[in-house]
């Protein structure tokens, strides 16, 4: 029988996770240093799974352009850029349980049941929610 590498796709999850942050960041903060611990972190994607990126990045060709339409350009790109950078990292984090959920029933197909909601469950969420 043929399963999900659950090992290949949480990594896939991480590493898009970190390339979205450090463009976020980029982005931000231009002319910054890129966190080396992200970096770091990314690197260990590259390396295990053999690839540069699964992002493609951008560059404006700045001779076309006067200075001017230049900074205008890029302006508007680094807005772009960190707004769809966020939503795609709120995205994920909203994903996050289902992923989790998911990614557990994909390593041990056999073991998913039926949830049961109790009593007690319910009165420990509501709770929590109240201590939020």
């Amino acid at each position: 029988m043929k399963q999900y590498d659950v090992e290949m796709i949480r990594d896939f999850i991480e590493h898009l996770r970190l390339e979205l942050r450090i463009k976020h960041f980029e982005n931000v903060n231009p002319g910054v240093s890129i966190n080396s611990i992200l970096v770091e972190q990314l690197q260990k994607y590259i390396t295990r799974w053999y690839t540069a990126g699964l992002l493609t990045d951008t560059e404006i060709a700045a001779t076309e352009f006067t200075e001017e339409e230049y900074k205008r350009i890029m302006g508007e790109f680094r807005q772009a850029n960190i707004t769809r950078c966020q939503k795609a990292l709120d995205a994920l984090d909203a994903l996050d349980d289902v992923l989790y959920e998911a990614l557990k029933g994909a390593a041990n197909p056999e073991s998913l049941g039926i949830r049961i909601i109790t009593r007690k469950a319910i009165e420990e969420r509501q709770t929590q929610n109240e201590n939020l």
